[in-house]
């Protein structure tokens, strides 16, 4: 069946998986109004007061009649009075006889009112009235656009997708290339090829659909990350796409694109990559060729009791060494696990460089908020996201001019993808000092420069050997876990205590962990959980049992009701949330987290933020953030959170669910980058067997930085034959 609702106020979003709730009125126009609560999917977030047709049906849930909807289009008068009305019933301080009055004075025309020409009309009512007639313009324009879209064979989802990514544009761009719609984010050649490739008459061998096919099966060959594949690979994924069309059609859009540098292929290796992969890693790959060629910097090195000047206890003789190595090279990796003393030796490196080198800036940078304050916290010297550094605007856009009198050096290096590393080093710094633990994930985005350099340039690399914690619980079985090893079950030291639990079924996981908060064995302003996944929702509406989505719903509720909560609202005082969109104009980023202090009327979401960060305009520090409406969109709960989402960041007690069912994103890396995000305890719960395969599995992503070294090394050895 079909209803009419007006959006009154969301009680929750989720845009990552397009379902909304939220409270809406029926009725109105003489019909009494009432009160509906709905929910459902639709490929935008309605905004208060937008007026909705939902398709759906009523369901009861806990005793409540809900409208269960299946599909939501926006509904806009045609007429003009109606029109007026629909204006005027959502501007603040217009009444029925205002109305009237307007009509009166203009009629159709009712726009272009101007101000002063109806006398009792104030300031205010008319900024509102102009305010809410441009809005009312601008849906207008979205409704035509989107119905054109439908038309088309779009999705609802997709054609939002659509205008909110060309706006105005969408229908010419797509009518141009259908397949244009593969680039949202969501979506992709075959929503496209199944579904509105007909309403625009492309044949099979259309080379705009062949074209997309190609660029698909290539995302396809890189969703692990990988910025290469392998062709015959690459053919194969596209004949699956493509049942009908002969090789050499594809191989010749292969060809085409390659002339167009749109692809990359390394025909001696079988090889090939996307522009925006090739031309990141040839980045990457010529600033360390450079940097290695040049060797050590004539300059010299301060003596070790310069470099040690402070420093609480004696470094090691390793730790010596990478401080060396680093302050003399333009380029350099100190690469080494947990409690080795990556910190200290960075202090020592700054130092040296400050002593040697007086005219270099020196930047300290990490990929997380949490990660840089970490950095400063124990280093003593300011540090920033890598963002922040490069005056990140949004949308991949970066405004930092050239970094050559600037020595930079990157904390957590293992989390940099090989996009953001070249971000870096295009800008030419005059050092280069990436630290991490090659034990660690890779990179969440494409490539893994860390890795991969440290394979391909041993001659860069100082690895840190001594450990200042190898007497501590956690820390002996996070070595366990490097090396391949199972840990014990549990063990206990002055300052740490390490556990697994054994708990095989995903409920019987999510109870478990869901008691101990219960019982207060949890502190949500410094413990985490953690998952290998976030959980989709089943057919009950439901998230999968002892995933973060899971996890996230069942602990708010806990935490709420621990707090003598009774607020039903999306967001409320005292919750925990994480942003997940780069701000730059509001200094939050992806991966920023927070205690909720306060929510305004309009929707905005006051975050009390874990980590500071200092206003560049006044050089304060700040702790608190206004998330304004739009803003809010982007907050998750943070009670849960899944590995990659937690790297950088260190937590007093870590529980981590291991299962069966999680066995594709169970390996060691995985594992032990959640184990060492831990200060004080461990707890290990879930499937034993589980967890043993997933230390025992290890991944790799092919990339353009292995593809290059194997070329030259090619090379090399023919021009030597």
């Amino acid at each position: 069946m079909q209803i009419t609702v007006t959006m009154e106020r969301m009680l929750c979003a989720k845009p990552d998986t397009r379902w909304y709730f939220f409270r809406g009125l029926m009725g109105g126009d003489g019909a009494p109004e009432t009160t509906v609560i709905c929910k459902g999917s639709m490929g935008w977030q309605p905004g208060e007061m937008e007026t909705l047709a939902l398709i759906g049906d009523w369901t009861v849930y806990k005793g409540e009649r809900q409208f269960q909807f299946r599909s939501a289009k926006l509904t806009l008068p045609l007429d003009p009075r109606s029109q007026l009305h629909y204006v005027c019933l959502r501007a603040h301080g217009i009444g029925i006889s205002l109305e009237q009055a307007i009509w009166d004075a203009r009629r159709e025309d009712w726009r272009n009112l101007q101000r002063g020409e109806i006398r009792r009309m104030t300031d205010a009512a008319f900024d509102a009235f102009t305010k809410e007639a441009r809005g009312f313009d601008a849906n207008s324009e979205k409704a035509e656009i989107i119905s054109w879209l439908e038309n088309k064979g779009c999705s609802e989802g997709m054609a939002a997708a659509a205008y909110e990514a060309w706006g105005k544009d969408a229908s010419g761009i797509v009518n141009a290339n259908c397949y244009r719609l593969a680039e949202l984010p969501g979506y992709s050649f075959r929503n496209v090829d199944e579904h509105v490739r007909r309403h625009f008459d492309i044949a099979d061998d259309d080379p705009r659909r062949i074209r997309s096919a190609v660029v698909y099966a290539m995302d396809l060959e890189t969703q692990d990350g990988s910025t290469a594949v392998n062709c015959w690979r690459h053919l194969a994924a596209c004949q699956k796409l493509l049942p009908n069309i002969g090789d050499d059609l594809i191989v010749r859009s292969v060809r085409e694109m390659k002339e167009e540098g749109d692809l990359h292929v390394f025909a001696e290796l079988n090889m090939m990559a996307l522009k925006r992969d090739y031309v990141n890693e040839l980045i990457v790959a010529g600033y360390v060729a450079s940097a290695v060629a040049a060797g050590a910097d004539p300059a010299g090195v301060p003596d070790d009791d310069a470099l040690a000047a402070g420093e609480p206890f004696t470094p090691d003789p390793s730790q010596l060494e990478a401080v060396r190595f680093a302050v003399a090279h333009k380029f350099a990796i100190v690469n080494g696990g947990a409690g080795v003393g990556k910190t200290t030796v960075i202090r020592m490196i700054v130092r040296g460089i400050r002593e040697a080198f007086p005219h270099l800036g020196v930047r300290l940078c990490a990929p997380t908020g949490k990660a840089a304050a970490r950095l400063k916290e124990a280093s003593g010297i300011e540090a920033t996201t890598i963002h922040v550094m490069l005056g990140a605007m949004g949308n991949g856009i970066f405004s930092a001019g050239p970094l050559d009198t600037a020595a930079v050096i990157v904390d957590e290096s293992s989390m940099v993808d090989s996009a953001l590393l070249a971000e870096i080093l295009k800008r030419d710094p005059a050092k280069v000092v990436l630290v991490g633990d090659q034990a660690q994930l890779t990179p969440v985005g494409h490539g893994q420069p860390f890795h991969d350099i440290i394979s391909l340039h041993p001659e860069s690399i100082r690895t840190l050997t001594k450990c200042y914690r190898n007497t501590e619980a956690v820390f002996q079985a996070a070595a366990q876990i490097r090396n391949g090893n199972l840990p014990v079950r549990h063990a206990k030291s002055e300052n740490e205590e390490w556990t697994v639990v054994a708990a095989p079924h995903p409920e019987e996981v999510q109870k478990l962990i869901c008691g101990w908060a219960e019982e207060g064995v949890l502190d949500f302003s410094t413990d985490i959980v953690l998952c290998p996944k976030n959980g989709a929702r089943g057919d009950d509406e439901k998230f999968q049992d002892a995933t973060v989505n899971a996890f996230n719903e069942d602990l708010l509720e806990i935490d709420r009701r621990l707090r003598g909560t009774s607020d039903r609202g999306k967001f409320v005082r005292g919750d925990r949330l994480i942003n997940t969109v780069n701000r730059a104009e509001a200094h939050v980023w992806n991966g920023t987290t927070g205690t909720v202090h306060a929510v305004d009327g309009d929707g905005g979401v006051w975050v009390e933020l874990d980590v500071p960060f200092r206003d560049p305009a006044t050089g304060e520090e700040k702790s608190e953030v206004l998330f304004d409406r739009e803003m809010a969109k982007a907050l998750r709960y943070a009670y849960a959170l899944t590995v990659h989402k937690s790297q950088g960041s260190q937590y007093r007690k870590v529980v981590m669910a291991v299962l069966a069912r999680d066995k594709f994103q169970l390996d060691r890396s995985l594992i032990y980058t959640g184990v060492t995000r831990t200060k004080e305890e461990c707890v290990i719960v879930g499937d034993y067997a589980a967890f043993a395969s997933g230390i025992a599995a290890t991944r790799k992503k092919d990339s353009v930085l292995q593809c290059l070294a194997l070329r030259d090394a090619n090379q090399k050895g023919e021009s030597e034959k």
